[in-house]
């Protein structure tokens, strides 16, 4: 009994439970809070993103995964003090590139897994989760440097603060294809964008349940 608890809070505080909690306080908790906490909260669970996701991969090197994820913090942060074009658009695109590449292992360690467990059906949920994140990266930038590219209801003059929160609701609407049709797309990358976002996410839950399900019939019929 001791060792099957010990062994599930192993499970509960290693990196891909830890990658998990952060993403789901970053999506659901902090549009929740008020405006003013939203820059620094968005930051620092970024940056715990960031280091968490380096950890969180396997079969891999990772002081210098864990490095540019701390590059990638440091430049988050100044970025929020120093209100610069080039900078901001340097920070997009390290997040958005880093998130890809970790997006990509976290399918192949599902991929690769010999059965499901605890850790591979963490690593799915993580990935469709930083899947949901790259694109509101996208769309949040697309927003700074168009803000016509979508409509808000309440007009394009909102608070900058919450920009970033309406993004990811945007994005995780379109990308489940919900599509309550509050904020729209307003030009015609925008709108291709948000296909893109849509189709994705259907096609990535279609390919990771055949996955899982494929690996855990094929661990039942070993048994």
């Amino acid at each position: 009994m001791i060792t099957v608890i010990r062994n599930t809070f192993r499970q509960l505080i290693n990196p891909n439970a830890l990658l998990l909690l952060c993403l789901s306080l970053m999506i659901f908790f902090i549009p929740m809070l008020s405006v003013s906490y939203h820059s620094v909260a968005y930051n620092f669970l970024f940056s715990c993103i960031f280091l968490l996701s380096a950890l969180s991969l396997q079969h891999i090197q990772k002081k210098r995964l864990v490095a540019f994820a701390l590059f990638l913090i440091i430049i988050i942060w100044i970025a929020s003090k120093i209100n610069l074009s080039g900078l901001f658009l340097v920070s997009k695109i390290g997040q958005g590139l880093f998130f890809i590449f970790i997006v990509i292992r976290l399918i192949r360690q599902t991929a690769n897994a010999n059965n499901v467990n605890v850790r591979v059906i963490a690593d799915s949920i993580n990935g469709y989760l930083l899947v949901g994140v790259i694109y509101s990266i996208v769309v949040y930038s697309m927003v700074r440097f168009q803000p016509d590219a979508y409509h808000f209801p309440e007009g394009n003059n909102g608070d900058e603060r919450m920009v970033m929160s309406k993004m990811i609701y945007y994005t995780f609407v379109t990308y489940t294809s919900t599509g309550y049709g509050d904020i729209t797309p307003m030009i015609p990358g925008a709108r291709s964008f948000a296909t893109l976002i849509s189709a994705s996410g259907q096609l990535y839950l279609a390919i990771i349940i055949a996955l899982l399900i494929g690996k855990f019939s094929s661990t039942g019929t070993k048994n």
